[in-house]
């Protein structure tokens, strides 16, 4: 005999977003036993679907990120899941974040203007940001080194107004 089907409206209303909350913390700590440094590679379509919590993942727009910040708030990052968010990479303060997360906690440069000379195309494909590369910079260095070169110049300004 197997389980009954989960009833049409019991992901609906706050009720509905609660047991979603609950059923998707139980899968990940109980019967997956994931880390924190697990959850962004193994939260995706697939884990809703595995886990029937298709009902669930509906509720947060079929965003494993949204989940995630709902259940775990501010632990993670929208690039740190291999489905980003729609349009976020056309979201300036979005890229902002991503890049001097990139540049400064993955690569470890000191600044901007080693970053410039030091950062490459395969940095991006090496901490899985191939998104950020593709659509913020058409896949394009030249246009990375230029935003570089553009949060130099800002820095500069504010350091000539500041004195």
């Amino acid at each position: 005999m197997g389980i009954s089907p989960i009833p049409h409206k019991y992901w609906y209303g706050q009720e509905g977003r609660n047991r979603a909350i609950k059923a998707v913390k139980h899968v990940i700590e109980n019967e997956l036993n994931l880390s924190l440094e697990e959850i962004p590679s193994h939260v995706n379509h697939h884990f809703f679907k595995n886990h029937d919590l298709n009902g669930a993942f509906k509720i947060f727009d079929h965003s494993p990120f949204q989940v995630i910040e709902t259940v775990y708030p501010g632990l993670f990052k929208p690039w740190q899941f291999a489905n980003v968010p729609l349009n976020c990479w056309k979201d300036d303060e979005f890229i902002q974040e991503t890049m001097e997360y990139l540049i400064f906690q993955q690569l470890h440069f000191s600044s901007y203007e080693e970053a410039l000379l030091k950062v490459r195309k395969q940095h991006f494909f090496d901490y899985q940001l191939t998104g950020l590369f593709q659509m913020a910079f058409s896949s394009r260095l030249q246009k990375v080194l230029e935003w570089i070169q553009l949060r130099i110049k800002e820095k500069n300004h504010f350091l000539l107004v500041s004195k």
